[in-house]
């Protein structure tokens, strides 16, 4: 990575080295929420946010952007990954580009075949199509799917994609599917179509991932044990890629304070869709010490993020990415912690890993 931007951007983003394979990707993750107070239009949301992407490939070196999805949110939570993953591999040249995740039981495996195929043929053979199951109970209800079919759905869906992504016919007659013989396309070069990631934070996840998925997309140390014995009893090679949550800077306190309405936004809105248990029992956070005792958030400086991600790659991580905007914040705010983690976090990580 460069140790500084030459041309900054005022709407910018982030990637990884490439130029150290010992090194594993270092990226960028997109939610593309847009809560009212930012006072902007998504218009100039996504414009900002692809120029930050392209401009921290340029010039910091970052080598991945991750988005993520979810639906009905109030304050538009990525609902169309694929789209906007399309509008980033014309942006960028060299960045692998993923979803984590695309909620699998909420999509038509065909429409999600077909769209991930046009992604990774635009892209050049840079597109992964991370997966999952999906918890949030009004987005089921809204695309009028009984949650208690998820697994089945999820598990059918990569059946159906695995065989698209070969690029022959096919058929399929399964409990929510019967497409009969089938053709996707486009059809995937030589190389073959995108690679298959799933994501979770549970054991059974960590299983499904091990046995179906091409890589796990996991941040949790203490799952990583289980999805490599998981992964050596079906004969696969584990490969993960892992998302942080750091509040980062010399004086993370610091941080933590001016990000603070953000962060809340994000966490509260998470807590009333249910990531952190049912939605009914709730309690909004009101203040940022809350921040660091009931969210994943942590207050991160150069050292404590480098060590984070060295722990990671000595596990076997080959992608190491962070959230990147915080929702409703200045676009500024982002590029300059992206610099940071270019300057400051990378040279620390190559230090403890023995990288010249």
């Amino acid at each position: 990575m460069s140790e500084a931007s030459r041309t900054k951007p005022t709407g910018g983003s982030g990637a990884a080295s490439a130029s150290l394979p010992q090194l594993p990707r270092f990226g960028l993750y997109y939610d593309f929420r847009n809560p009212a107070f930012a006072g902007r239009s998504f218009a100039r949301l996504y414009a900002e946010t692809l120029e930050q992407a392209a401009w921290a490939e340029r010039e910091l070196g970052f080598g991945s952007a991750w988005i993520s999805e979810h639906h009905l949110a109030v304050d538009g939570y990525t609902p169309s990954p694929l789209t906007l993953a399309a509008a980033l591999a014309t942006k960028t040249e060299r960045m692998t580009l993923g979803t984590s995740i695309v909620i699998l039981p909420l999509q038509h495996p065909i429409r999600l075949a077909e769209d991930a195929l046009t992604v990774h043929a635009i892209s050049g053979g840079r597109f992964k199509l991370g997966v999952g199951l999906g918890y949030r109970a009004a987005e089921f209800a809204g695309f009028d799917i009984p949650i208690g079919e998820r697994r089945g759905r999820l598990e059918e869906g990569l059946a159906i994609l695995r065989a698209a992504f070969k690029g022959e016919t096919f058929t399929h007659r399964g409990r929510h599917f019967d497409l009969g013989e089938i053709t996707i396309t486009p059809r995937p070069d030589a190389a073959g179509g995108p690679e298959l990631w799933i994501g979770g934070f549970t054991p059974p996840a960590i299983r499904r991932g091990a046995q179906l998925g091409d890589g796990m997309l996991v941040g949790i140390p203490e799952l990583w044990p289980l999805y490599k014995a998981e992964c050596a009893a079906v004969g696969r090679k584990p490969r993960l890629a892992c998302g942080y949550h750091f509040i980062l800077g010399d004086d993370p306190e610091a941080e933590l304070a001016a990000g603070a309405p953000y962060l809340m936004h994000q966490v509260n809105e998470y807590g009333a869709h249910g990531a952190y248990g049912p939605p009914e029992k709730w309690r909004p956070i009101t203040n940022s010490a809350e921040l660091l005792t009931r969210s994943p958030w942590r207050l991160t400086d150069a050292e404590a993020a480098a060590e984070v991600v060295a722990t990671a790659v000595r596990a076997g991580a080959e992608d190491v990415h962070w959230w990147t905007i915080f929702p409703g914040e200045p676009i500024e705010r982002s590029n300059a912690r992206l610099e940071y983690f270019a300057r400051k976090v990378v040279p620390k990580v190559k230090q403890k890993l023995g990288i010249n």
